[in-house]
Parts: structure tokens; sequence; C-alpha cells
């Protein structure tokens, strides 16, 4: 050993699967893997190319991680940082311990029935904040993030 840090690039491809996209990941050893998200994007099952299930993840209703081992990128398809173990949806951070940003929304006058912390105005099956700024229903995210139109 030379005492170096190593590195290692997994290429990242796309399966379409019923409209939807999976995920699939080209390891070292040449294999892959496949990651399939539930409709809020968060990953919830990885298979091999065999079919054979590598492994589940199971979420609260905000996100944090209840069974498995969560995936690089879990809840709504968004990395946490490792250090804080928050969330990053781009704008803000998101603490899923407690369903919360942990800063203002940016558009918070917009809202000001809301608390500016609040996410997916407290309804995390039907609306998802992927920016950090703007939460949207579920079904005009898929449509417009999956097909390019929305309802």
């Amino acid at each position: 050993s030379t005492g170096g840090s190593q590195i290692y690039f997994y290429p990242t491809e796309y399966l379409t699967y019923g409209g939807r996209s999976a995920n699939i990941t080209t390891r070292p050893d040449g294999t892959q893997e496949y990651r399939i998200a539930d409709h809020l994007g968060s990953n919830r099952v990885t298979l091999e190319n065999t079919g054979s299930v590598v492994a589940t993840t199971d979420y609260e209703p905000y996100g944090k991680a209840i069974a498995g081992v969560p995936p690089r990128k879990g809840f709504i398809d968004k990395e946490k940082d490792q250090e804080s173990g928050l969330g990053d949806f781009g704008v803000r951070k998101y603490d899923d311990g407690i369903g919360r940003f942990t800063s203002i929304d940016p558009l918070w006058e917009k809202f000001p029935a809301w608390s500016p912390y609040v996410y997916s105005r407290n309804n995390p099956v039907l609306r998802v904040d992927p920016t950090g700024k703007w939460d949207i229903t579920v079904h005009a995210y898929n449509d417009r993030a999956k097909y390019g139109y929305g309802i």
C-alpha cells in the first residue's frame, strides 16, 4: 500500500420501466446494480443483474430510513451529508428526523400561513420539495420530470 487514497468511479446509466427510469450502477468488478424508486423518487430496492435483491430500504413518512441500509441517494433521491446527516436539497438542508428544513424558505413570504421551515406543507406522501424552494404534488412533479408535462 502506498498510503494514498483510492477513488472509485461508478458509471451510472438509466433503464426505463413502466414510464419510470431505474438507476443502474456498474461496479469495478463489472457487475451491475439496479435501483428502483417509489412514487416520491426514494430508492427502495437494489437488484443485481440476475434479479436478486441486494438491499431494501424503508422510510418513515418524512424520509428517515427505518429499515435496511440507506443508499447514497435516499429520500426523494437526495444525498445526505455524511458529517451532519442532513439531506442536500439544493437551496436548503433537510433534517429527516424532524421533517423540517434547517433554514428559512427563501420564498417564505409567498406562503404566510406555513412555517418557513416546513417540508412539503406537512404532507410528505403527496407532495415533494426537490429544490428546497417550492413544493409540488407528486403527480405533477412526476409528470414534469419524467414526461415533460404537468397536470
